[in-house]
């Protein structure tokens, strides 16, 4: 007699796939991408839309359960009445084996016979309540009091972001694994065509190692005034002025507000751009600068070494963690700090900053993605 055994059902938040996210959506993509090549498990998405980007069209053949309600309304609902939201979500849906919710705001609901993992990528409206609404900061608190109170399993994606949970929120060591962030295999693959590097270049202006980069969501977490007054206080000596390039999407408020604060003569805006054009840019740059006032992981630094890229970097929250020794820290907070890193990298050798490079390509080939879904799936095997 034939046995069919059934396979474990999986449900994967893939509410960051339905627009750009930059980083979030990254994980979002990877951690899916992992789930997909893993044939013992049934998995399917979960969805607001209840459709994805065309660009991820390779989970085209996966199921897509739609929450049929706004993110910002199940968020406000889950935080608020989460018995009702409970008891919602099965009547709506046969519950599966494992949930895995990419945000803890999306995990504060209880449903019996099935577990739960929560993704924590960071506590920044906690860590730096001041660039954040007040509306942000209460939902970030309330949200991981009733995570702390549940029975979920968390995933966090720094040791640092781990301490926090267990120092502010009293949740249990045992209950926190730590699923670092991979980079993605296309940003070690730096044979770039000639011509289209080229181009690129040519096309904002820009010439090889002759400016410094940025690559991430503009916005006051980021803190780039500190990198814009040390680049212009780099050039206050230079009769080559040195650009400085940033990469990434941005509301138009805070670009005004920027450019209404400082002087923006060598600034280089090439908005958010696809990876096979930002590892040509970081590639191709002399160093890339990492201002934020705090991370939960800083995944940009790990791909802008992959690039072969030196790296300055802030010197708090998990980013001395993530940085592994191989970046010049400073202080987000003095852009003097930052002025004398690119003078320290102006007085070492060619061969020293190519020894910098290789270090930290090594180090970058230490994250991988296949490395973070272990972490899952151990806990979903456990």
């Amino acid at each position: 007699m034939i046995v069919f055994t059934k396979l474990m059902e999986v449900w994967i938040d893939a509410t960051y796939l339905e627009k750009n996210v930059s980083g979030m959506s990254r994980v979002n993509y990877e951690i899916l991408k992992q789930f997909n090549n893993d044939k013992s498990l049934d998995i399917k998405l979960i969805s607001f839309k209840g459709k994805l980007l065309d660009k991820y069209s390779e989970f085209k053949g996966i199921e897509i359960v739609k929450l049929r309600i706004s993110k910002s309304h199940f968020i406000w609902l889950n935080c608020f009445f989460p018995r009702i939201t409970s008891r919602v979500f099965k009547r709506l849906f046969s519950i599966p084996d494992y949930i895995l919710w990419m945000t803890f705001d999306h995990n504060l609901i209880q449903l019996s016979g099935t577990k739960q993992i929560s993704y924590v990528h960071d506590l920044a409206a906690l860590k730096v309540p001041h660039v954040y609404p007040k509306r942000r900061n209460y939902q970030m608190s309330k949200s991981l009091k009733l995570l702390a109170k549940s029975n979920s399993q968390v995933v966090a994606i720094s040791d640092h972001t781990k301490s926090d949970l267990v120092n502010l929120f009293q949740i249990s060591k045992n209950r926190v694994s730590v699923a670092y962030n991979g980079v993605s295999a296309s940003f070690f693959d730096t044979n770039y065509d000639k011509t289209r590097v080229q181009n690129l270049l040519r096309h904002n202006n820009l010439k090889k190692e002759q400016y410094f980069i940025f690559a991430g969501i503009v916005g006051p977490r980021k803190n780039i005034e500190v990198i814009i007054k040390a680049v212009n206080n780099y050039n206050e000596s230079r009769e080559n002025k040195v650009p400085l390039v940033i990469v990434g999407s941005s509301k138009q408020r805070v670009l005004n507000n920027i450019v209404d604060k400082e002087n923006l003569s060598n600034l280089v805006f090439p908005g958010w751009v696809q990876d096979d054009e930002l590892k040509i840019l970081l590639g191709n740059a002399r160093a890339f600068l990492f201002p934020s006032l705090y991370e939960g992981f800083g995944l940009p630094i790990l791909e802008a070494m992959a690039c072969m890229t030196a790296v300055i970097v802030s010197n708090n929250s998990c980013l001395p963690e993530i940085a592994g020794g191989r970046a010049i820290l400073c202080d987000p907070n003095i852009p003097e700090d930052w002025t004398n890193a690119m003078y320290q990298l102006d007085n070492l050798t060619n061969d020293e900053i190519q020894v910098i490079k290789e270090k930290g390509k090594l180090w970058a080939e230490k994250f991988q993605w296949k490395n973070s879904y272990s972490v899952i799936r151990q806990i979903i095997k456990n």
